[in-house]
């Protein structure tokens, strides 16, 4: 399947205001949503798209991590504590964190994995918020990682830089619409890979998002 390709000078904005629209406008024909985000500049994605659908009944929205560092609890690197020191007005949505003090990396694996089959048995209208590393990873599917061919809904593993909890493209295929945000010259060399070349998803992970319905990358890079 192909990816929309959106280049505009305001990437982050232009993804807050489509991540708004979508979620308010599920919300407004009765659906229940789930939004799953992911960390770097997706966090100022998400606390801008919180501002713009502040006010609302966000009762039918849930929301979580596609991936966490396993770090400590309210460590710097949390990425959903990097939500918190933003301020983030979730206001009265059903929030999911996925580290919890004192439980092991395998334990907070499974304690993710079932509050996400909870909600996916509720069959939501699924978003998913990535972003693309320089070396082409996305969410916490790194290159050469166990995670990239997992068959598991979520997978923790070790990886160069941290220990991670992440989503598999099990969990990725199952959403309704892919929003991807990556902006920066030195994304520039993944963007253009990712769009004009075909590469093994062991070396460049973002590739697998070619597998994938509705997925729409906002840049700031000419692809």
């Amino acid at each position: 399947m192909s990816i929309s390709c959106v280049t505009t000078k305001t990437p982050q904005k232009n993804t807050s205001e489509k991540v708004a629209t979508l979620i308010t406008n599920n919300l407004d024909h009765g659906n229940k949503v789930l939004f799953l985000t992911s960390g770097g500049s997706n966090i100022d994605v998400t606390y801008n798209m919180f501002n713009i659908i502040k006010g609302r009944d966000l009762s039918r929205l849930s929301l979580s991590l596609i991936d966490e560092r396993f770090v400590e609890f309210g460590d710097k690197s949390e990425n959903w504590q990097q939500l918190l020191n933003k301020n983030t007005q979730f206001g009265n949505t059903e929030t999911y964190r996925i580290i919890s003090p004192n439980l092991t990396r395998l334990d907070t694996r499974k304690q993710y994995i079932k509050w996400l089959e909870s909600k996916l048995g509720q069959s939501p209208f699924i978003i998913c918020l990535l972003g693309i590393g320089t070396d082409g990873h996305i969410a916490g599917i790194k290159p050469n990682s166990v995670a990239v061919k997992s068959n598991q809904l979520v997978i923790d593993y070790t990886g160069p830089d941290f220990e991670r909890i992440t989503a598999t493209k099990n969990l990725l295929k199952l959403s309704n619409e892919i929003i991807v945000q990556s902006s920066g010259a030195d994304k520039k060399n993944a963007i253009q890979s990712l769009i004009k070349q075909t590469i093994d998803t062991n070396i460049q992970p973002d590739q697998m998002l070619k597998d994938f319905k509705n997925v729409t990358l906002y840049t700031d890079q000419e692809v």
